[in-house]
């Protein structure tokens, strides 16, 4: 799994090691995003991350469709 943010965006990509390329998702899992959002927290906590993006990612988790 890998997530960068470019433009105010973020984008979840996943490969297995032996595909060659990686798939990218429009919407993330819920694991996977509540486990960027600890990672970016304590990035944030050591001034690595902005509270910008921590915001984002709260707002990613709100507007997250229970229905799955």
């Amino acid at each position: 799994m890998r997530v960068t943010k470019f433009g105010g965006a973020w984008r979840f990509q996943a490969k297995y090691a032996d595909e060659p390329g990686w798939t990218y998702y429009d919407r993330p899992e819920l694991h996977d995003l509540l486990a960027l959002k600890e990672i970016v927290f304590r990035k944030y906590q050591r001034r690595r991350a902005s509270a910008e993006d921590v915001a984002s990612l709260e707002k990613l988790l709100r507007d997250y469709p229970e229905n799955g």
